[in-house]
């Protein structure tokens, strides 16, 4: 279930601590080892739109053009100079023009930030400097929360744990989210699943209900086995805290007979 050992998961949880401490800001966040600029990740009101890291093997433009019969390079590098002029994001003039579908333009934004911040957690000497932007310019259907990130961060480094994780949800049907522990401590989301019924569909909601998690974790305390403990959190929400392996389930308990169901389940194992 280990990803390279080059991995540092505990970069990329520091890196997700510093976009929360931008408190919704929008602006720059500049990663940079050994003095150099490794990686800018984009932010929009304390959303992440887009990242990129030096060294990259795929432009946002080639995902982009991967698959799209509508489109071709020198049409989208007119488009693309045409948007620099004008000052609106490519992204969004590609949809309205009708040559890239939306939900193209965010997996194709997902995909490039998740590959980018993969690079970032190669490094585990990574410092951070916030550049404040005036202005907002991206519209929110097209920025991504945390969670998302590191969830696709998640299937390209831990595949094998994601894919038993996604497993281990599913015997409860809860809404939860899996968290594997690493040798050093960190918890490094791998799964999550049914958010959407404790408001996971909304925007805000869905980074706070992270933001709970994270906050879960510390008062237990990570690399700990636990097989059960049950938490309310800030905003009144019952959770409980489950391990499975190297795996921390932390369960949103939003209906009376979840805990019950969960208790049943642990005793099964």
């Amino acid at each position: 279930m280990m990803a390279s050992p080059s991995f540092h998961s505990g970069t990329l949880m520091s890196l997700i601590h510093r976009v929360e401490q931008t408190d919704a800001g929008t602006g720059a966040l500049i990663c940079q080892a050994s003095g150099d600029q490794l990686a800018t990740v984009l932010l929009e009101e304390g959303r992440i739109c887009w990242a990129v890291a030096s060294g990259m093997r795929r432009r946002l433009t080639d995902l982009l053009l991967e698959g799209n019969d509508r489109l071709d390079r020198k049409s989208l590098e007119s488009i693309y100079r045409d948007c620099r002029g004008r000052n609106v994001p490519l992204g969004e003039e590609l949809v309205r023009r009708g040559v890239v579908e939306a939900g193209g333009l965010r997996n194709a934004l997902a995909e490039h930030t998740s590959e980018a911040l993969v690079r970032v957690g190669h490094r585990d000497d990574v410092t951070f400097d916030w550049v404040a932007h005036r202005t907002t310019s991206y519209s929110p259907s097209y920025t991504f929360d945390t969670l998302d990130i590191a969830l696709r961060v998640a299937r390209k480094v831990y595949p094998d744990a994601v894919r038993n994780a996604e497993a281990v949800l599913a015997r409860t049907q809860i809404p939860a989210v899996a968290f594997l522990q690493s040798k050093c401590g960190d918890a490094f989301p791998v799964a999550a699943v049914q958010l959407d019924e404790v408001g996971g569909d909304d925007l805000t909601n869905r980074g706070r209900l992270f933001r709970e998690l994270q906050e879960m974790l510390r008062q237990f305390g990570q690399g700990s086995s636990i097989e059960l403990a049950v938490w309310r959190s800030a905003s009144d929400r019952q959770l409980a805290l489950t391990t499975e392996g190297d795996l921390l389930v932390a369960h949103f308990l939003v209906r009376p007979t979840q805990l019950g169901l969960l208790v049943k389940a642990r005793m099964k194992t």
